[in-house]
């Protein structure tokens, strides 16, 4: 799965944030997530600020079969959060192997309204 993507949020401290994807390969089948595990850290200078992943529920596998995950963090997390820019990873562990499926970054700006 040698795709690659250049994935970007604007998110703000005052919000839940979650966004669903589907994974599919370069011919556009659905990527089998049965078994693997997904990791992606939210990183500013070289530190790792909050960790999202299917281990700690942050990623949620929606269907398997058909690719289809989660990504949440709750309003109650970006509120610890500085706001800045965050850079980011996405990794997928399945059947042995580790494939990076994209990078980018995570703005978290303050939210205004309480």
């Amino acid at each position: 799965m040698p795709t690659f993507f250049n994935v970007n949020f604007e998110v703000a401290t005052n919000e839940d944030f979650s966004h669903a994807f589907a994974l599919a390969d370069d011919a556009n089948a659905a990527v089998d997530l049965s078994g693997a595990s997904l990791k992606m850290d939210l990183v500013h200078d070289d530190v790792t600020a909050l960790q999202l992943s299917t281990a700690n529920g942050r990623i949620t596998v929606v269907n398997a079969a058909t690719g289809a995950f989660e990504i949440a963090i709750p309003q109650a997390t970006l509120t610890t959060l500085p706001a800045r820019y965050y850079r980011h990873d996405l990794l997928l562990q399945v059947n042995g192997h580790t494939h990076r499926i994209w990078e980018g970054g995570l703005n978290l700006t303050d939210g205004l309204t309480a």
